[in-house]
């Protein structure tokens, strides 16, 4: 867990800082991505802490996996090679096309997109498979987390909320294959 911390590129005091210092200490909003990155002198731009241990695990040869509740968050970042996190709701996940304007549609979509012809292009082949791909992962959680319950009792809060969805995805880490997770989440009127 990392809370209330900063980042200084070198030793300073408060005669000094605004000239030692690349980040604005003192704006709320720069400290808190400055936390989520954790890079003051900018080796990984793009990418935050999270995300690039998530990138050392992966690289050997561990599972994990990067969720982010209710919102996006830079700190999970990895290389751009690896895969995005996902945003998880604190409710859960809705299967894809709960309110079906057409029936069969996922067979249609299917069908659409599943295999490629050479003309298709790679552009087309890409989309195709980014579609499909997150309809499956898409189906495998909310499959996974259905019914799911925890064994205590968390706040009704929004954070409460978050927490509860944060056991529920830890105790489905078997399902999913999991060796370790990341999680980012956010209370109070700070992010």
């Amino acid at each position: 867990m990392t809370a209330n911390a900063g980042d200084l590129t070198k030793e300073t005091n408060k005669e000094n800082y605004w000239r030692d210092t690349k980040t604005q200490l003192f704006a709320h909003n720069f400290m808190q991505l400055a936390a989520q990155k954790i890079d003051p002198l900018k080796a990984q731009d793009g990418t935050g802490v999270l995300g690039r241990i998530k990138d050392v695990l992966t690289k050997k040869g561990r599972v994990a996996g990067a969720f982010s509740l209710n919102v996006n968050s830079i700190s999970l970042i990895g290389k751009p090679s690896s895969s995005s996190p996902v945003i998880l709701s604190d409710a859960g996940v809705t299967p894809f096309n709960q309110a079906q304007s057409t029936s069969g549609m996922e067979s249609t979509i299917s069908s659409l997109n599943g295999g490629t012809k050479s003309e298709s292009g790679v552009f087309a082949e890409w989309y195709s498979d980014a579609l499909m791909t997150s309809l499956s992962k898409n189906k495998i959680m909310f499959d996974t987390l259905a019914g799911k319950t925890t064994q205590i009792s968390f706040p009704t809060s929004g954070f409460g909320r978050q927490l509860s969805m944060v056991a529920k995805m830890i105790d489905s880490r078997s399902v999913r294959r999991s060796d370790a997770d990341f999680f980012y989440l956010e209370t109070g009127g700070c992010k």
